[in-house]
């Protein structure tokens, strides 16, 4: 939040808890039209308000002052309204559903969709990720990764031709420039210019299947996975893994791109045992134990 305190979906409320994420202050009831149904995606925009993306009922969205929420008409298609993913740029807001991407004018309200009729390798979008050049990098089941230019132009990522078709589900963009892409099935691929590295499991990674990965500000990539997490330094290339003897039970569902970087660093992890803190202290030693669990 603007306060410095974070912001989390759990179950069927919108809480606002400390910095340190271990105890609430408040808490919101969610909109939503369809029982059941649950948030897929939360972005706190640069406006202060705060997008809402729901597997059935499609997109919401709060003014800066309280969480009242208004439903935001995108499209009649069921698909369409299953929303996995929304960030911005610019007051732009970018949702990828399971039918596309969907692109928001934040001054006028317009839309424009981007589909596989526009050249887009699939439809079900898991992740969109704006790198430093302004590109909107998709995460979709792809050979290639796919951006969509500031003109609004589809093209090819270079040198990230990952062979078969790959289900990407989080990407990230590393201190130089380098690309990262985690995919469910085959590990994590680093896409720079002197071309691809794919890391696996047996590289070292904990497991080949990721939901999510960022860039700590030291330049380490933090990748979540089913019971527990992986950290690649780019520099050396060492692999460390944290999980059950760190505390992270082996249950724990990471959430697909639930992940969020803290001012003071701290990577926070939505899981189904609850909210994880990843600190860099761990690299030298420190713990992975959840910091909040909420039923």
């Amino acid at each position: 939040g603007d306060d410095g305190g974070l912001l989390a979906v759990i179950g069927n409320r919108l809480f606002r808890l400390n910095q340190g994420g271990d105890s609430v202050l408040n808490s919101y009831p969610l909109p939503g039209k369809h029982a059941g149904d649950r948030v897929n995606a939360a972005y706190l925009a640069n406006d202060g308000r705060l997008w809402l993306g729901f597997e059935q009922s499609g997109l919401y969205v709060s003014g800066p002052s309280g969480f009242r929420f208004r439903a935001v008409f995108i499209s009649n298609d069921n698909l369409a309204n299953s929303v996995n993913h929304i960030t911005e740029k610019d007051g732009i807001i970018w949702v990828g559903t399971k039918k596309g991407i969907c692109r928001i004018s934040g001054e006028t309200g317009n839309t424009k969709w981007f589909t596989t009729d526009d050249g887009l390798p699939h439809n079900n979008i898991q992740q969109l990720y704006i790198d430093s050049k302004g590109r909107v990098l998709v995460a979709t089941l792809c050979s290639e990764i796919n951006y969509i230019n500031e003109k609004g132009e589809i093209g090819r990522l270079e040198n990230s031709r990952m062979g078969s078709f790959n289900s990407v589900v989080s990407i990230s963009e590393g201190n130089d420039g380098t690309i990262w892409a985690g995919s469910q099935g085959n590990g994590v691929w680093k896409i720079g210019e002197e071309g691809i590295i794919n890391y696996t499991r047996t590289s070292g990674l904990l497991s080949d299947f990721c939901y999510s990965l960022t860039t700590t500000e030291e330049g380490m990539l933090v990748i979540g996975h089913r019971g527990g997490i992986s950290q690649i330094d780019p520099e050396t290339d060492r692999i460390k893994t944290f999980s059950r003897l760190e505390g992270v039970k082996s249950s724990a569902e990471f959430y697909p791109n639930a992940i969020y970087t803290g001012k003071f660093g701290d990577i926070w992890f939505g899981t189904s045992e609850g909210i994880i803190k990843y600190t860099s202290a761990l690299s030298s030693g420190g713990t992975a134990s959840p910091k909040l669990h909420i039923n």
